[in-house]
Order: C-alpha cells, then sequence, then structure tokens
C-alpha cells in the first residue's frame, strides 16, 4: 500500500501534559492506519518556559527566592517533557517541510486561543502564507468561545478543506452557516486505548 504524507501542527512544545498527549495520540492513530506523518516541530515565541522565567507581576524578592527553590524541580520536569518528545514524537522541522506539497492538520488543542497564542491568532496556526490545497483542523480549539471569536477564526479558514473543532458550542455557532467543511470532533486522546500510551513525565 502506497503511505501519504501528513503532517501535524500543534501545540506540542508546551510542557503540559495535555499538549504532549493530544500530539502523541494524533500521530500514533495516523501511524496506526498506515499514514507516513511527522508532527511539524515549531516552537511560538508566546510560550515563555524559560526556567529563569519569573511569574507574571512585579519582581520581587519573593519571587526571586521561589525561583532559586522550585529550579530544580521545574529542570527535571522540563527534561522529562524533551526527552518524551525526543522518543515518542515523531518530528520535523519546518524547514524540511515543502508545504505547498504536503497535508496539513492543525491541531488539536486550543491553537486558536488568543489569550494563549499572545492577545492575537497565530498565522501559522492558520496556514496563512501557506499555498497548499489540502489544509484540515482536527479538533482545534477557540478558547473563548464568543460569537465575535468564532466569526474572526472562521473567517480565516476560507482555504481549508475541512475545519474540526473540539466544542460542541463552537460546532453549534458554526453549523449556522451551512458549511460541510464543518466537523465536531472529540479530542484525539480518545482515539487510542489506555494501553496505546507511555508513561508520561512526572
Amino acid at each position: 500500500m502506497n503511505k501519504c504524507r501528513i503532517y501535524t501542527l500543534t501545540f506540542h512544545a508546551a510542557d503540559n501534559y495535555g499538549a504532549v498527549w493530544q500530539a502523541y495520540a494524533l500521530q500514533q492513530f495516523l501511524i496506526a492506519n498506515k499514514i507516513d506523518t511527522a508532527c511539524i516541530d515549531y516552537h511560538p515565541r508566546y510560550f515563555n518556559d524559560s526556567l529563569f522565567a519569573l511569574s507574571p507581576g512585579p519582581v520581587s524578592t519573593k519571587k526571586i527566592l521561589q525561583s532559586i527553590i522550585t529550579f530544580p524541580t521545574r529542570l527535571k520536569r522540563k527534561c522529562s517533557f524533551y526527552q518524551f518528545r525526543r522518543q515518542f514524537l515523531k518530528l520535523t522541522s519546518v524547514n524540511n517541510v515543502d508545504l505547498s506539497r504536503a497535508t496539513i492538520i492543525v491541531g488539536s488543542d486550543q491553537i486558536w486561543n488568543k489569550s494563549i497564542t499572545g492577545g492575537h491568532l497565530d498565522d501559522f496556526f492558520l496556514l496563512h502564507s501557506v499555498k497548499c490545497d489540502r489544509k484540515y483542523s482536527y479538533a482545534a480549539s477557540i478558547g473563548e468561545d464568543t460569537e465575535q471569536n468564532i466569526g474572526e477564526v472562521y473567517g480565516r479558514l476560507n482555504d481549508f478543506v475541512g475545519i474540526g473543532v473540539r466544542e460542541k458550542n463552537v460546532y453549534d455557532q458554526l453549523s449556522k452557516k451551512n458549511d460541510q467543511r464543518i466537523v465536531w470532533n472529540s479530542d484525539p486522546v480518545f482515539l487510542l486505548n489506555s494501553s496505546d500510551y507511555p508513561l508520561l513525565p512526572s
């Protein structure tokens, strides 16, 4: 059987259990269905995951001391997630991908949530500059599902072949547009059985 190449684009780089779970699950589901796939190794700047970053707000002696005290724990956690991604995710640099010839799935996770993506929609998760006619989303989340936010995202997806969203209320609102591209997806973590998952970082 000939394999086809599908690239996924999601929040795999966040040091977060849900982020790595959903990235792993979608990739494994595609592999199980004989699809050659890889996750684009995109690290957005708005993910401030520096080990030396302080919590939001004014700098204080208390915050500095807290950062010093918790540094070993945070370092161990960061290394664990890094090792998990290296071992269990098939990643590829965006520079190694001819996106114009690829089939691309963005999502799942909250890739269209402006409160996460620096206060504005991330053009890369909308494939804004990608000249490709095989763009899809799977279980993508908008976050604050106001009519304005949903309308803004929807207006940026004109060249998507399929638009899969995770929240039922977002699907219900988009369904009013009678757009056959709109589908309601479950989170990809439910595509696998519990026994299909490796141990996640502690």
